[in-house]
């Protein structure tokens, strides 16, 4: 690899020191092959690639925060003015089909938004989401 100012060229060679590279430093003759320490990135074995679990794909937080927004719902329909408008829905919401719909609500917000379903209860998103299910519920 070279530099962008090409004046160090890096070498990578074998040496009984795994952790030694070899430069050049300089152009033409007064270039020179310096040894210096490399140290490379390694990861622990707690938080390698292979051991880290996607928690997007636990059903049991999707259902979690699904549970947690539909009754969420449910009680600004009640409580909250700019809801008034969905209580025509709240019969079909307090089905099962209610709960499934709010499930596929939050999984295409999720998909759009490109958040994580574990980030969905943050002060950051829930001002959005709250907004993204009243304009989603009152579509129907």
């Amino acid at each position: 690899m070279s530099e962008p100012n090409d004046n160090i060229i890096r070498l990578k060679k074998f040496f009984p020191h795994p952790n030694q590279m070899t430069i050049r430093v300089g152009e033409g003759e007064n270039a020179r092959l310096e040894s210096v320490p490399y140290y490379s990135p390694t990861l622990s074995p707690l938080l390698s690639s292979e051991n880290i679990q996607n928690v997007g794909d636990n059903k049991a937080l999707q259902s979690d925060v699904t549970t947690f927004y539909y009754n969420k719902v449910l009680k600004w329909i009640k409580s909250y003015p700019e809801f008034s408008h969905l209580k025509k829905h709240e019969k079909f919401l307090k089905t099962r089909d209610g709960l499934d719909y709010i499930y596929n609500l939050l999984r295409l917000f999720v998909k759009k938004s490109q958040a994580n379903w574990y980030d969905l209860r943050d002060q950051t998103n829930y001002q959005t989401v709250k907004d993204y299910l009243r304009f989603k519920i009152g579509a129907i």
